[in-house]
């Protein structure tokens, strides 16, 4: 392959993972600059969603879950089920509004067990449905 398009190969490459819906906001990466925090982000966009769990990560780190959740609280100031909630709550909007997913497509592709599941923990968030936000974000439009 010639260097321009290898050049071009990567330049490609970056463009589409900088727009790839897994990719952890800044504000929340600039929470720790840490080793560890900069492990578990790299994790959490590179890993399957149904890996984003106490149980696989403190394995994949070989801490107990005793362990892992001191040094998560410690480095992130808030405990890992709040975190991945936030985290969570980021990769809804971005798949709803920005890549304009359904909820029936995205569920899956979050680890939820139905599109049940997807809309009760959404409504439980959100004090709303999804479908009332997305008439919500027509109306806007």
């Amino acid at each position: 392959m010639g260097d321009g398009r290898q050049v071009h190969l990567i330049n490609l490459l970056k463009k589409l993972w900088s727009q790839h819906w897994k990719r952890i906001p800044e504000h929340l990466k600039a929470i720790s600059n840490s080793t560890f925090a900069t492990n578990v982000f790299t994790f959490i966009e590179e890993q399957p969603i149904k890996f984003f769990n106490i149980n696989y990560m403190s394995r994949h780190f070989q801490l107990t879950e005793y362990q892992f959740r001191e040094i998560f609280k410690k480095t992130f100031n808030t405990n890992f089920r709040a975190f991945k909630q936030t985290i969570l709550d980021h990769y809804e909007t971005v798949l709803l509004f920005e890549k304009k997913l359904t909820p029936g497509q995205i569920y899956p592709m979050l680890n939820y067990r139905n599109l049940s599941a997807f809309s009760r923990s959404f409504r439980l968030r959100h004090g709303t449905s999804w479908q009332n936000v997305m008439r919500l974000q027509m109306d806007i439009s």
